[in-house]
């Protein structure tokens, strides 16, 4: 017994090299399937804002571009040093997905609609990502801790059945947040009291720094414990409350190691997400390849950016370009399947150096149906 802190210690100081065990996790049709899911999801979503509130429609962006690099598939074109670069940004993806509006909601000066628009984008972020977080997140855990292989009915199954820890976690450093920026406003509202308003807000003005402070400490802890919710509603069956405490704790209690995990985290899913570009362009070329000994050009156009000589007037020629856009959404999809396995990865080794609890522990609850 002597032996297990020192060994403990010993096992969390290069707890990073195990992080790579995320990237053949995320080579699961399951995981990209649900990736799937929630990127058609979000996007319906937030097109559905986007008309809903049409001058603010920058404040939800389309996840689903298809005219990216996906639709030039001639192989010759792809280079190690742009590929590997695209991906080192784009690996980053669901975490924008969450931050990018949560940005635009805490904008200065933009209106009532914009600030609205950017909350019903978070919320529907929240929702999304929860559920199908929740849902790779209990196959990771559960391929990890027991090596057990849950099918998509069964994840999505158990995240339903979790889908209010999933959802309210999030939702209470937001609220909070939210009750600190009415508090500033309240004290905004003194600049209007004659006479006395404005010395009186001045000398009470460390109050709203302080406020802003705290808000600044939540929502940076927020977005880096995001994916942690998720994992510890799987592994461990936690309420949201508990889950939403352990996640800010294992952040906060080894904040370097976390940094460490997130950074081999990053670097590990840039090189499998080029490896996944380079598959999908591959395939996609070779099609074009052998179709072009036999097929109509205006055909082949299709599998490439639409142009004036594609045929898309026709199910022929729209087949084509259909497939190609199947090919490059799945190959979109795998960033989801990885994002939420290597948060499962990093959550189980941070629990272990902090808690002493193995990774092959995980709670009755979040696998009976295994």
């Amino acid at each position: 017994m002597a032996e297990e802190p020192k060994n403990r210690r010993r096992a969390g100081r290069t707890p990073w090299l195990k992080i790579a065990r995320a990237v053949p996790l995320a080579f699961d049709v399951r995981k990209i399937v649900l990736g799937t899911i929630a990127l058609i999801l979000i996007q319906a979503g937030w097109s559905a804002l986007d008309v809903l509130l049409p001058a603010t429609a920058t404040v939800t962006p389309d996840i689903l571009d298809f005219n990216g690099r996906f639709s030039e598939p001639a192989l010759p074109r792809i280079a190690p040093g742009p590929v590997f670069r695209s991906a080192l940004w784009r690996i980053t993806e669901p975490a924008r997905v969450l931050i990018g509006p949560m940005i635009d909601l805490f904008a200065i000066d933009r209106g009532i609609a914009w600030t609205g628009h950017a909350l019903l984008g978070v919320l529907w972020a929240v929702v999304v990502m929860g559920i199908v977080g929740g849902a790779v997140s209990r196959s990771a855990v559960s391929e990890v801790g027991k090596g057990d292989r849950a099918t998509i009915v069964e994840s999505l199954r158990f995240a339903l059945r979790s889908s209010r820890s999933l959802i309210a976690a999030p939702l209470f450093p937001l609220g909070a947040a939210a009750v600190c920026g009415l508090i500033c406003a309240g004290f905004g509202a003194l600049y209007r009291l004659p006479i006395v308003g404005a010395p009186l807000a001045g000398v009470t003005f460390f109050i709203p720094l302080a406020l802003g402070l705290v808000m600044a400490v939540l929502l940076i802890d927020f977005a880096a414990a995001w994916a942690f919710i998720h994992v510890s509603v799987a592994a461990d069956a936690e309420s949201s409350l508990d889950a939403l405490s352990r996640a800010f704790s294992y952040v906060n209690r080894r904040p370097v190691q976390f940094v460490a995990c997130a950074t081999a985290a990053w670097l590990a899913g840039a090189v499998g997400l080029a490896a996944v570009d380079v598959l999908a362009r591959a395939a996609v070329h070779l099609a074009a390849w052998g179709l072009s000994f036999t097929a109509p050009p205006a055909i082949l156009a299709g599998l490439g950016r639409p142009g004036p000589d594609a045929a898309l007037d026709s199910l022929a020629g729209m087949a084509p370009f259909f497939w190609a856009r199947v090919v490059k959404l799945l190959a979109h999809a795998w960033i989801y399947g990885y994002y939420w396995s290597a948060a499962s990865v990093i959550y189980l080794t941070l629990r272990r150096d902090v808690d002493g609890t193995p990774a092959t522990e995980i709670k009755d609850e979040a696998i009976e149906m295994l």
